[in-house]
């Protein structure tokens, strides 16, 4: 969702430096900050403590993290083009939404922009045991729409998610962003620079591979 569906990931990086600055005067570059997203949040915060040199705990931070982000989600914007694609491969296939985020956050943020119509099943990380790059919500996403994974694409723009999609036995699109262009995408079958991008001939050839 974040990065793919909406764009969010700079307004997550606004909100972890403004509560760096303000409780611990710290701060995290761009490029660090960038280098974890993908991550598990409890895996992304430990990160996130340990680069900034702060002496907190997941439990302590992240209820501050979740709640100042609540202020900043009126700047969250679609990807550029989303709509468009959506109604485009309405048309044709199935459409699942995997991510890390709660499966309630997840919903009210589809419902926010007026676009859950569009997706027939999601999957949130707090119905799996294992977060990206294991799998298990890709394998979960593909058994919900009742498709084997070899017959599904997934779009990711961060590195775990490409890792977790290839792992899941899917074909994996990368399509970074500002963000998570810093990161390694080699492991993606196909590389895009926006997903307007995928057009009906691409998505042919996709589907004959």
């Amino acid at each position: 969702m974040d990065g793919v569906v909406i764009d969010s990931n700079h307004i997550h990086l606004e909100n972890w430096n403004g509560v760096f600055k303000k409780r611990f005067n710290k701060n995290i570059s761009e490029k660090k900050f960038a280098e974890h997203l993908g991550e598990s949040p409890k895996e992304f915060t430990g990160n996130m403590l340990k680069i900034a040199g702060i002496n907190s705990s997941y439990d302590d931070i992240y209820p501050i993290i979740k709640e100042n982000y609540l202020k900043l989600k009126y700047k969250i914007k679609l990807k550029q083009g989303l709509v468009e694609i959506l109604k485009k491969l309405k048309r044709r296939y199935k459409i699942a939404l995997a991510t890390g985020a709660a499966k309630e956050n997840a919903i009210d943020t589809l419902n926010s922009f007026g676009i859950s119509d569009y997706f027939d099943c999601i999957v949130g990380g707090d119905e799996v045991k294992r977060a990206k790059p294991d799998p298990e919500i890709f394998i979960k996403a593909a058994k919900m729409l009742k498709l084997q994974p070899a017959e599904c694409a997934v779009i990711e723009d961060a590195k775990m998610g490409i890792i977790a999609a290839k792992e899941a036995g899917t074909f994996a699109i990368s399509i970074p962003d500002n963000l998570t262009r810093h990161q390694d995408h080699g492991k993606a079958d196909l590389h895009l620079k926006s997903i307007a991008e995928l057009n009906d001939e691409l998505l042919d050839k996709i589907g004959n591979k």
